[in-house]
């Protein structure tokens, strides 16, 4: 775990964490029920009512199979009393409880254990409390399982109604099993805790109507916070950030007075969460992004109720405009902040839908002002998943836990300093505050005003400080677009349509001009990310952005015009000829250099997630620039980060897709894609070409593993790919495709080997010209020669490691004896005869 070098040295005067508790909430039904027990047990100074024979019995219903038993256990849990007894039954059984009206906390207790002849495994129930379903066939051994967890505690929240209340919770097993609790809290909680009767603002509506079930409530910064050291009502605030995916500082002050209002009462949280937090800092060595970042998984289908916390403690070091920032949640712009109340504490609340279809994971993303001097800062979090009408439940897990890799901010148990350190993964969602776009159009009229003033202009006017890339005013995107005329339209793609313009005052200079479609799942974050990416990185194979645009509604970014096109505009479905064998595998290796780059070139690699023909634009020169940075993300060498899947079907990583971890990898494995289209002249998947042709890959395996190569290759190509070329071509390919990460090449290796395969056929050319590289057909034809040889069992069996066994080096290609370096110094290969 690397820490944090300390950045405020003047916070060295904390001092120890006080004893003493504020006075908080009383609440007006405060039940805890020791289920299976005969008498009062005392925990943390509260009384759990024993069950068995009290007002708590739980009733059966006529004529049962099994009246609810008790059973004891001696196992060791933990000196947890709660745990030593349990309910269960083959019948359902019901707890009823008289309460008063308003919202309630209800938190169920399972110890998944063998009772006697009750197997853990068996135990399979539903859970019901008036017209909501809370859990359904419900299997608290293979939560446990997946969670890594010895005890699961459900807590939900419901709204009771009616005049002489009673809250009845039934358990009722699936059939040939049983249900089972440990213990059962029913607590009062205030009126508008987190039920909004009416809309406020971006706060999110939880009507009486609606059920909720907790998922995530963190003490951001801070310890865990047992029951006990709630404010009143006996919640628990997990202190472990497992779930924070950016390298971030803590700051705390076990002392500091907390200033609650009537918006922010003292009941919203404890003491212990606005007395520490979160925030970016300083030192943008180790969070260049400016982000603070949360990676929370959680089930689709349903909606959510985000809510942060926020308190800006030690605000008299900071001045108030420091702390503007931007909430970003799931990629969707959803609040501007400017925390300058203090020490007052305040919370937001956002609904977040998670339709079907979504990837699992809610992320949220705290972005400042593009400057060391703002920062950001996060107390805490709760997520609450929202019942669908009546149903809380989903499915129970299929197996072990899956959970993001990513590493909690460690602690210090020194309270006096202020503890700093990085999460191990980083996630990479970059995105700015649209405030912080907004300053910085500002900033960038008024110097653009002035230099209109001078006659000339030198390059660096143009270019923002330490960002090297333009802001243009709107009115200088639609001159050069004639209004965005349908004559000026180059292409669509997921952002939005480009379009051809031309800047007359800059000696007609011509830009490919990209506009956001507000329709576009694409936004914000592909904006920014675009942007951040590409004004720092420069490479003759990425494509040079010159400047953006933000007015409004309006997202546009401007780069270097690539007069031919697209790569796939010049392999098939194209009026275009199609491109010789040469030229295609300089294409291939440029990109190759441009992707190696991304991935060597600085001290975290950058991961395209986006790689394919489309995105691999060509200059006058036809030199091969990487396009579209929306979806990069910032990883660790050779390590995989938790992140949702991003990229075009076809092209995309399939372990990737099933283990939600990119890696560098994941681009070796979408390039190897493009190896095949550029050979086989055709899209990676093609539903007119059948059901066995209709996944390139697929396909293209297949025939290497039978050594029918010559049934793939572009009939384009046939007879103008020198027979050792092709076999190094091929062996490469099949190596990026491979379903296992660990056995790709690295894209460095991938560009070193496409570097040999094009010397290769340079060689077997000759003096010839590009466009004159066909060889005679009969009698000695290239390409029959190389599919005899691609046909023998030895080379098939070679493919068939390379497509699914053997790590893939520096050395596997060149190592083979029918290649030498000469020693002439010129650095050019020959075969042996």
């Amino acid at each position: 775990m690397k820490i944090l070098p300390l950045f405020l040295p003047i916070f060295s005067f904390l001092l120890l964490p006080s004893t003493s508790q504020p006075s908080y909430y009383i609440p007006t039904d405060n039940i805890a029920v020791d289920c299976g027990a005969s008498a009062f047990t005392i925990i943390d100074g509260r009384n759990w009512t024993g069950d068995d024979a009290t007002n708590f019995s739980p009733s059966d219903p006529p004529n049962a199979v099994s009246k609810s038993t008790v059973r004891s256990t001696f196992i060791n849990t933990d000196n947890n009393p709660i745990l030593r007894t349990v309910r269960l039954s083959r019948s359902p059984f019901t707890y009823s409880f008289p309460v008063t009206t308003g919202p309630k906390f209800i938190r169920l207790v399972f110890f998944p254990e063998t009772y006697g002849e009750f197997r853990k495994s068996d135990a399979f129930f539903t859970v019901q409390t008036g017209q909501f379903t809370l859990l359904k066939n419900f299997s608290a051994a293979l939560v446990a399982d997946f969670l890594k967890q010895t005890v699961i505690v459900k807590e939900f929240c419901i709204h009771v109604a009616g005049e002489a209340a009673k809250l009845n919770i039934t358990f009722t097993p699936s059939p040939n099993s049983y249900a089972f609790v440990n213990g059962i809290e029913v607590v009062s909680m205030p009126e508008n805790l987190y039920y909004s009767p009416v809309e406020q603002g971006t706060t999110a509506i939880v009507k009486n109507d609606i059920a909720l079930e907790l998922y995530y409530r963190e003490n951001l910064g801070g310890d865990d916070i047992t029951p006990s050291q709630d404010s009143g009502m006996y919640r628990t605030w997990g202190g472990s950030n497992d779930y924070v995916s950016s390298p971030v500082f803590r700051i705390r002050d076990d002392h500091a007075s907390i200033n609650y209002t009537a918006s922010s009462p003292n009941f919203t949280a404890t003491d212990s969460v606005y007395q520490s937090a979160l925030i970016i800092g300083k030192n943008g060595t180790n969070n260049s992004l400016r982000n603070l970042s949360l990676h929370l998984p959680v089930d689709v289908g349903f909606d959510y109720l985000v809510r942060l916390h926020f308190c800006l403690i030690h605000w008299e070091h900071f001045q108030a405009k420091q702390w503007r920032f931007t909430v970003f949640i799931n990629s969707r712009h959803m609040d501007a902040l400017n925390i300058d109340s203090g020490d007052t504490p305040i919370h937001k609340d956002y609904n977040v839908p998670m339709p079907d279809g979504n990837t699992p994971f809610i992320s949220v993303d705290l972005h400042t002002l593009p400057s060391e001097s703002f920062d950001a800062i996060l107390n805490g979090i709760e997520v609450f998943k929202q019942s669908n009408n009546t149903n809380l439940a989903v499915p129970n897990p299929a197996g072990p836990a899956q959970a993001p890799e990513v590493k909690p901010v460690a602690k210090n148990s020194n309270a006096k300093t202020i503890i700093a350190a990085v999460c191990s993964s980083v996630g990479f969602a970059i995105l700015f505050s649209l405030v912080g776009f907004v300053f910085i159009w500002k900033q960038s009229k008024k110097k653009m005003k002035r230099r209109r003033k001078k006659k000339k202009k030198t390059t660096g006017d143009n270019l923002l400080p330490e960002r090297r890339c333009r802001v243009f005013t709107f009115e200088e995107i639609c001159e050069a677009t004639d209004y965005f005329s349908k004559e000026r339209e180059i292409g669509v793609g997921g952002f939005g349509v480009v379009y051809k313009g031309i800047f007359e005052d800059e000696d007609d200079r011509t830009v490919a001009i990209k506009r956001l479609n507000p329709e576009s799942q694409q936004g914000a974050q592909e904006f920014i990310t675009e942007i951040e990416l590409l004004s720092k990185l420069r490479h003759s194979n990425l494509v040079p952005l010159i400047g953006y645009c933000l007015e409004g509604k309006e997202m546009l970014l401007v780069y270097e015009f690539m007069p031919n096109g697209t790569f796939k505009e010049h392999l098939y479905d194209t009026p275009n000829s199609p491109l010789p064998w040469k030229k295609r595998l300089e294409i291939c290796q440029g990109a190759a250099s441009g992707l190696n780059y991304l991935h060597t070139g600085s001290n975290r690699p950058i991961i395209h997630r986006d790689v394919k023909t489309t995105n691999i634009l060509l200059d006058e020169n036809w030199v091969a620039r990487v396009s579209d940075f929306g979806m990069s993300k910032l990883g660790q060498s050779n390590t995989a980060v938790s992140t949702a899947v991003k990229g075009t079907w076809g092209y995309l990583d399939p372990e990737y897709h099933r283990r939600l971890k990119v890696t560098e990898k994941s681009d070796v494995y979408s390039f190897g894609v493009i190896l095949f289209e550029v050979l086989c002249g055709r899209q990676p998947l093609d539903p007119l070409a059948g059901e066995e042709k209709f996944k390139l890959t697929l396909w293209a395996k297949k025939c290497l593993e039978k050594g029918n190569v010559y049934e793939i290759i572009d009939p384009n190509l046939k007879g103008k790919i020198s027979r050792d070329c092709l076999k190094q071509y091929l062996e490469l390919a099949a190596a990026c495709i491979n379903d296992q990460t660990k056995h790709r090449p690295t894209m460095t290796v991938v560009e070193e080997k496409l570097r040999f395969i094009l010397r290769l056929q340079e060689e077997a050319n000759g003096d010839r010209a590009d466009d004159d590289l066909s060889y005679p057909e009969e009698p000695f034809s290239p390409i029959r020669s190389t599919v005899g040889a691609l046909r023998s069992e030895s080379y098939k069996s070679h493919i068939a490691t390379m497509l699914s066994g053997s790590d893939f080096t520096a050395s596997t290609l060149m190592s083979e004896e029918m290649f030498s370096e000469q020693s002439t110094g010129s650095g050019s290969y020959s075969r042996k005869i």
